[in-house]
């Protein structure tokens, strides 16, 4: 499917002609056909020579319907230009060119309507004069003339229309809300990018905040079906909310994949002087905003609430007052930094000044430092740009060469620092070097370590060669392992510990020095310790007891249960029921 919107004068005749090619009257409401004129969106499809299926929208003409006429043309790739050829080129008709212009939509054809009413020839010069070389065709809704070559364009703007993206996030934006009987809540739309399912969850973007629902059922084309891809017409029947929860620009987005903002940095695409206060047009919505001019053709638009919006969107600036389209513009930064310092507008305009309509996704993170990959996609990249950025990326963080190098540097003067202000620890817990640099994640450490020389052992870092300094403990702990030689399961009871010197500290650095091995709860063994015990515990008749093992070990039930434990964790030792154990065979002597 591809989906076009009408522009044009009012009363040029756009509905008249869309119901010719379609034969469905796109007004829907009575006061429409009362009146002769649009006042709201409509909607009709037909199939085209070629066998592409095309909707329109069709909007109105009159001024006082701009905002509807950009919510219809906003979202749309394509344009069906008319002008009357018994009345030409008129006020309305510079208005909606200035806006397709502003949307930055490139394909158009035109159609010179009423050619039975008057010769179209000066209504094409007129427009030739505006438009350049762009297809035209002359037609009559009534006698029928040029239908079918106007068809024959349309099926040649649609092969010239941008390749959807069906892969990506889906954005919707509302343009119309309401109730069908045995359904429930309808919302319809353009379906932008990626594609919509039946059983999805969605996220409803509105001024008041965000909400989720559930994809009920879809329509394109009048048609169910269980998916519809961009770019598409839709209508989405939804659970969870009703017809008060939505309104004309809200979106549908896929969850948690769209960067929601309340100001950009954008690229005006005609650089005139513009008031401070305007009405900002996007997809759908229309919001007032603040313009602040950064320099060149760069500004600072901010707005009330929360939008969906990535680099390269398309935005319209209107004066409401004199119903007048300022300018147009195109995002070039979602997420702009504050602008504190004094020039800090004239240097961000500088570095806008080469942004594309793409996001750069090395510079965004050289001016970050860092960034999320999640982010990143979020405001518009794509995994393929993340891919070939050339900066370092670790488990969904990338950063920027000058912050690694900063964080290496950080790493390595904290360690050290901790070290030597602590000869007994001789190393530094991951997650508090993580804190002290102000990493986005504790996995960056390791790599960072590795850098700046130190290594990353049982999540600590540490100084290759630097051991713990026990200094006056050194000769309570050498005692200590004295007599474990000759008692190898005699641990030390805590009051003994404390008269060696070996207080909770001395025993952790002793432990970390693999001097000792602590079974839990301070009972300290030698680390050959196990291994002896499982020697020993072989040579009884097979199962064995508690009792008989701390008989067998020659030493106390405080040490044997977590000796057993060790053994059992070990897979030297198994259960057999809640009072026995063997030892467990084969696996050789450790």
């Amino acid at each position: 499917m591809r989906v076009i919107a009408t522009a044009g004068h009012v009363d040029h005749g756009k509905s008249t002609l869309v119901r010719a090619l379609t034969g469905t009257d796109p007004d829907r409401w009575a006061e429409e056909h009362r009146r002769g004129l649009t006042l709201d969106l409509g909607y009709a499809w037909t199939s085209l020579p070629g066998g592409e299926t095309v909707a329109f929208v069709d909007v109105p003409g009159h001024q006082r319907f701009i905002a509807t006429m950009l919510a219809g043309l906003g979202p749309a790739p394509g344009v069906l230009f008319v002008v009357a050829a018994d009345e030409g080129w008129r006020r309305q008709s510079t208005e909606h060119l200035a806006a397709v212009r502003a949307l930055g939509i490139e394909h158009v054809v035109v159609a010179v309507s009423r050619a039975d009413l008057a010769d179209p020839a000066e209504a094409a010069r007129q427009v030739r004069e505006r438009l350049g070389d762009v297809p035209l065709v002359a037609v009559s809704a009534v006698t029928g003339q040029g239908l079918d070559d106007l068809r024959a364009a349309l099926d040649q703007l649609c092969v010239r229309l941008p390749d959807p993206v069906t892969t990506g996030r889906v954005r919707l934006w509302v343009d119309r809300v309401f109730t069908m009987k045995g359904a429930g809540t309808i919302a319809t739309g353009t379906l932008e990018s990626g594609r919509i399912a039946v059983g999805d969850t969605v996220q409803l973007q509105r001024a008041e905040g965000a909400t989720t629902a559930t994809v009920r059922g879809l329509q394109a084309l009048g048609v169910p079906h269980p998916e519809v891809p961009a770019v598409a017409r839709v209508a989405v029947n939804l659970r969870g909310v009703t017809t008060g929860d939505l309104a004309r620009g809200d979106t549908l987005l896929t969850p948690g994949a769209w960067h929601r903002t309340t100001s950009v940095d954008a690229r005006l695409l005609a650089p005139d002087d513009v008031p401070e206060h305007l009405t900002l047009h996007v997809g759908t919505v229309a919001v007032p905003a603040r313009v602040r001019p950064l320099g060149g053709d760069a500004v600072r638009l901010t707005w009330p609430h929360p939008l969906p919006l990535q680099v390269g969107d398309r935005l319209v600036l209107r004066d409401p007052g004199r119903h007048h389209i300022v300018a147009g513009a195109q995002v070039l930064d979602a997420d702009p930094p504050a602008l504190r310092r004094r020039g800090a507008a004239r240097e961000r305009a500088s570095a806008l000044a080469t942004r594309g309509a793409t996001l750069d996704v090395a510079a965004e993170v050289d001016r970050r430092g860092w960034a999320r990959a999640s982010d990143l996609l979020a405001l518009g990249a794509t995994a393929e740009a993340l891919a070939d950025a050339g900066v370092r990326e670790y488990r969904g963080v990338l950063v920027s060469p000058e912050q690694w190098a900063d964080w290496t540097q950080a790493l390595g003067e904290v360690v050290r620092a901790t070290v030597e202000a602590d000869p007994l620890q001789a190393r530094m817990p991951a997650g508090a070097a993580a804190s002290a640099l102000g990493l986005p994640t504790a996995d960056l450490v390791g790599p960072l370590a590795s850098d700046a020389g130190l290594q990353l052992v049982a999540g600590h870092v540490e100084v290759p060669g630097r051991r713990a300094d026990l200094g006056a403990a050194e000769a309570g702990l050498d005692a200590l392992e004295q007599r474990l030689a000759q008692r190898p399961f005699a641990a030390p009871e805590a009051d003994d510990l404390q008269a060696a010197g070996l207080g909770p500290r001395q025993v952790a650095a002793a432990v970390r020095l693999g001097r000792v091995l602590d079974l839990g709860g301070h009972v300290l063994v030698l680390p050959t310790a196990p291994a002896l015990a499982r020697r020993r515990l072989a040579a009884l008749p097979q199962p064995f007891t508690t009792s008989q093992a701390r008989q067998a070990l020659d030493t106390t039930r405080r040490v044997v249960i977590p000796l057993l434990t060790e053994l059992d964790r070990r897979g030297w030792t198994r259960r057999i029921d809640a009072g026995h154990r063997e030892v467990a065979r084969p696996g050789g002597t450790p």
